[in-house]
C-alpha cells in the first residue's frame, strides 16, 4: 500500500507546490513582526498550515494585494512557531521587508544557513532551498526566532518515510529505542 501511496502522490504533487515559508518566534524577547514580501510573477494562495509540529500561525493581519504579488502580515510574538507558506507555481525570487521587534537586521535561519538580514532584501530560492525532510534541523535550532526557507514542488515525505517515522516515535514512547 505505501508504494501504490508513494505512486500516487509522486502524479499528484500539485498538490504540493513550491512556495517560500516565513516562520517566527518570540525567543527571548516579546515584541511583534511586520513585514511584506513581493512576488513577481504572482502566487497561488497563502497558506498557514502545519509545516512544522506545534507551527501555528494566528496573525493578527494577513492581506493579498489584488494583483498577487504582495503579501501583508502583523503578529505578535509567540512563544511557538508562527508563520505563513506562500506557494507558487514555479521558483521565484522575493524581496521581503520584515520588521521584527522594532527592528529591520534581524538574526535569521536562511534556508540551513545562519545569517544577519538587514531588511529590504532580496531572496532567491537557491539560497533558500530547504526539503521537508531536513525541515526540523532548521525549527530545532535555538540561535534564530526567525526562520525563511523555499520548499521545492513535490517535496513531501513519502509514505514510507512517514510510516517509518511513526514506528519510531512509537518504540521511542515505549522505550524500545534512545
Amino acid at each position: 500500500a505505501s508504494n501504490l501511496t508513494d505512486i500516487l502522490l509522486a502524479s499528484l504533487s500539485c498538490y504540493w507546490p513550491g512556495g517560500w515559508c516565513i516562520a517566527w518566534r518570540q525567543g527571548s524577547k516579546p515584541g511583534f513582526i511586520r513585514g511584506n514580501a513581493n512576488i513577481s510573477g504572482g502566487l497561488i494562495e497563502v497558506v498557514n498550515h502545519d509545516i512544522y509540529p506545534e507551527f501555528d500561525a494566528p496573525l493578527d493581519s494577513l492581506t493579498i494585494s489584488h494583483d498577487n504579488r504582495v503579501v501583508s502580515f502583523r503578529s505578535e510574538l509567540g512563544e511557538n512557531w508562527e508563520g505563513i507558506e506562500i506557494r507558487m507555481p514555479s521558483q521565484q525570487k522575493i524581496r521581503l521587508n520584515i520588521q521584527m521587534r522594532g527592528s529591520r537586521r534581524v538574526t535569521a535561519r536562511l534556508g540551513t544557513q545562519l545569517k544577519e538580514l538587514s531588511f529590504p532584501t532580496m531572496v532567491t530560492p537557491r539560497e533558500a532551498s530547504i526539503d521537508r525532510r531536513t525541515l526540523q534541523m532548521a525549527f530545532d535550532q535555538r540561535d534564530a526566532d526567525l526562520v525563511i526557507f523555499w520548499l521545492e514542488p513535490g517535496s513531501e515525505p513519502t509514505a514510507k518515510e512517514k510510516h517509518q517515522a511513526e514506528l519510531k516515535r512509537k518504540l521511542k514512547a515505549l522505550g524500545y529505542i534512545d
